[in-house]
């Protein structure tokens, strides 16, 4: 049973209330304002929300509240200027004003992406009047796709002819950590991702940073609500699903060889609240997005101190806690550190207590911005006898200083691929991708795996 709140005016209004009266579902209330309908939503007093789709109701502050309390939004559509105004939001679960709650429901719990049949309802896309809004059509502000696209859902058994890929059953979590100083572990985690998704996987970048994400601003996604922290509120009252995955994540388009694009849940941009990164949400959220990308880079914050001592509370949220659930649920740590002597000694200070918490977890410690300005002559070897010798650190890679390729990336907001592929540390951070997802091959190479659906070939798109 779901606990439903309607905006919805006149005759349809007294009519969608009757019939969720007459459903499983509890009707808490028919707001009248915008203040009413806030409250209920900010109060997490509702599961499930329908509102008009004018301009008057369907807002961007209503959306945005709608995601942050992991509350589903349902619009209605009466005439064709309501369609506009919610393409000009870029929101996509509408559904026609005759449409029945039953209807709107079962459509809600739907499998989707082909994990079973799409019942043929009463919603639509509003970029097609003739295409069927099937359960998990993306929403993202950077890289949408056509209704065509959406139309045309490729399976993993390669019937349209992409090539599907041999990947894991349970995808690896890259965690990317680097201390106080800003070493550049934002830029590393982002090239990563980008660079594994021009191979065709099916990444997932997560912005984990509870002092305040830097993703969302470095790649223009400008969207105000943490993806993140949603889909971890999500994750807490078990509703998270692969439809609400995908309703959360922005896409950001890479290109490749696949042209798959890169989803990312983007992170809170003010610290007040990292109370929503919980150890036990952000374990839940991880272990849910193994299941459906081919491979997880998580960006973290620098602190990994423990504070239960100093805690006279056992039970109170743990500002590092979505740290150390990362860390310790990584795979592999990519620990990246700075190649002056100021970077260098905070990384082998703090980089102790990464080894010494996460026994048994490889870890790649990255270099970057090697240069002999900081280094002196010699800066590669410099640098890697540095953390060889005061460090006991063996597994390491460098990544030289290309002040001008990143200042592109900035200027763009896109990575090093796209902007300077032939930059030297894009090349050095290319090989550090493949380094971090082997074993990964076309299906040609192994026809018998199990068919499975992959997120990055839901939405490949055709360039024309």
């Amino acid at each position: 049973m779901s606990r439903v709140a309607l905006w919805v005016g006149g005759s349809v209004g007294e009519r969608l209330a009757a019939e969720v009266v007459g459903s499983e579902d509890e009707l808490v209330a028919q707001a009248t304002t915008a203040r009413e309908i806030m409250a209920l939503i900010s109060a997490s007093g509702v599961d499930i929300v329908a509102v008009n789709a004018d301009p008057t109701h369907l807002t961007l502050e209503l959306i945005d509240a709608c995601d942050i309390a992991g509350v589903r939004l349902i619009v209605m559509i009466h005439v064709d200027s309501d369609r506009r105004h919610a393409l000009t939001l870029d929101f996509r679960e509408t559904c026609r004003s005759d449409a029945s709650w039953e209807s709107m429901i079962e459509l809600l719990r739907a499998p989707s992406f082909g994990g079973g049949n799409i019942p043929d309802l009463a919603f639509f896309d509003i970029t097609s009047d003739a295409v069927p809004l099937l359960s998990g059509t993306a929403t993202s502000r950077v890289a949408s796709t056509s209704s065509e696209d959406s139309a045309a859902v490729v399976f993993a058994s390669g019937e349209t002819g992409v090539a599907p890929l041999v990947a894991p059953v349970v995808a690896p979590v890259i965690a990317v950590w680097g201390p106080t100083g800003a070493p550049g572990r934002t830029s590393v985690a982002i090239n990563v991702a980008a660079e594994l998704s021009q191979e065709g996987l099916a990444v997932l970048l997560m912005d984990a940073d509870p002092y305040g994400g830097t993703i969302a601003p470095k790649l223009g996604l400008l969207d105000e609500t943490p993806g993140f922290a949603a889909v971890c509120r999500l994750a807490d009252q078990e509703l998270l699903t692969r439809h609400e995955l995908q309703r959360l994540a922005q896409l950001v388009d890479v290109g490749g060889v696949r042209d798959t694009p890169l989803w990312v849940l983007t992170g809170i941009l003010r610290t007040d609240r990292w109370p929503e990164l919980s150890a036990a949400r952000v374990a839940r959220v991880l272990e849910f997005c193994r299941g459906e990308f081919d491979v997880i880079i998580v960006d973290v914050g620098f602190n990994v101190e423990r504070d239960e001592e100093i805690s006279s509370d056992l039970f109170a949220p743990r500002r590092n806690a979505a740290t150390l659930t990362v860390l310790g649920e990584a795979d592999t740590i990519v620990a990246v550190t700075d190649s002056d002597v100021v970077g260098l000694a905070r990384f082998l200070r703090t980089s102790s207590d990464v080894r010494e918490l996460f026994v048994g977890t490889p870890i790649i410690a990255v270099a970057n911005r090697v240069r002999s300005a900081v280094a002196g002559l010699a800066p590669r070897t410099h640098v890697r006898q540095t953390l060889e010798r005061f460090g006991g650190l063996t597994d390491i890679m460098v990544i030289p200083f290309d002040d001008r390729a990143f200042d592109a990336c900035t200027l763009r907001s896109e990575p090093l691929c796209t902007v300077t592929p032939q930059s030297a540390a894009r090349i050095a951070l290319r090989q550090l991708a493949l380094r971090l997802a082997p074993g990964y091959a076309s299906a040609s190479q192994s026809p018998s795996r199990e068919t499975r659906v992959s997120l990055s070939t839901l939405f490949a798109r055709r360039r024309g």
